[in-house]
């Protein structure tokens, strides 16, 4: 299992920040919508607290609209780096400060995606097909990340620190790749090649509505995993986690230390 990437360490230093004694800028009402020029990009960056994001792969040329309050809007920058956008506050207000904005509507869209990065209370909504050879979504803090429709590729990675949460109904790859800390949950629906879970605290994966050739988890503390799977189980707990599995796969592998249990389920 891979460990936890420098995006976590990133994503979890922004929170931490977040959480020394804070200023908060409530919104002043005053809502502005403004369209920004963008370039090419395949990535996205966000940070900050209170954001809605409406995202579309489409091949129109990229677009960027922010709705919100007009103090909210004067202290966040908007700008693309190395094929990333990124929306995140100014520098100055990066550290110690709260926003709590009347709304924050973002909607953007890009040819390609291959990367989504959020940190604070972003919840992003992916509201058209997605494809891609290789994906990564990053969670830290409370945030959301839902896959309204059909999300497809050959390498997925979804890495959440914190409570929040991954959903996607609709979900075809050949290898996913899903590492979870704190008290988050990955919603799955679909079909998956190899699955690949490790789970520290009370994470949960509910995925019976996935059916997976392979699943390979780790489970330390509390977390709970539900799948379908197909040919293969290989899984490790330590603690009181679970997994609970639909099929009947020939080749199950099981090392339990503690009261954590592997069980199939009608």
């Amino acid at each position: 299992m891979k460990k936890i990437s420098l995006l976590f360490l990133i994503c979890g230093l922004f929170l931490v920040s977040s959480c020394i004694p804070t200023q908060t800028i409530k919104g002043d009402g005053n809502i502005t919508t403004e369209n920004i020029p963008v370039f090419e990009y395949d990535c996205l960056e966000l940070e900050g607290g209170g954001m809605v994001v409406n995202y579309t792969q489409s091949d129109a040329p990229e677009c960027l609209e922010i709705k919100t309050d007009r103090n909210i809007f004067e202290k966040y920058e908007f700008n693309v780096e190395n094929h990333k956008l990124k929306i995140r506050p100014k520098k100055e207000f990066r550290k110690h400060t709260n926003f709590r904005p009347t709304e924050f509507m973002v909607t953007a869209n890009s040819r390609n995606l291959k990367k989504l990065a959020a940190a604070g209370s972003t919840h992003v909504n992916i509201n058209s097909p997605l494809q891609a050879e290789e994906f990564e979504a990053g969670l830290a803090g409370s945030g959301i990340i839902q896959f309204h429709d059909t999300a497809s590729f050959t390498n997925l990675k979804i890495e959440i620190a914190g409570s929040g949460d991954f959903v996607g109904h609709k979900v075809y790859c050949e290898e996913l790749n899903g590492d979870m800390a704190g008290s988050n949950t990955i919603v799955l629906g679909g079909t998956v090649g190899i699955a690949e879970f490790s789970i520290a605290g009370s994470g949960t994966v509910r995925a019976f509505d996935c059916t997976m050739d392979e699943l390979e988890c780790k489970i330390a503390g509390s977390g709970d995993i539900e799948a379908s799977v197909v040919n293969k189980i290989k899984a490790e707990i330590a603690g009181s986690g679970s997994v609970k599995y639909k099929g009947d796969p020939q080749d199950i592998q099981k090392k339990v230390m503690g009261s954590g249990k592997i069980e199939k389920v009608e």
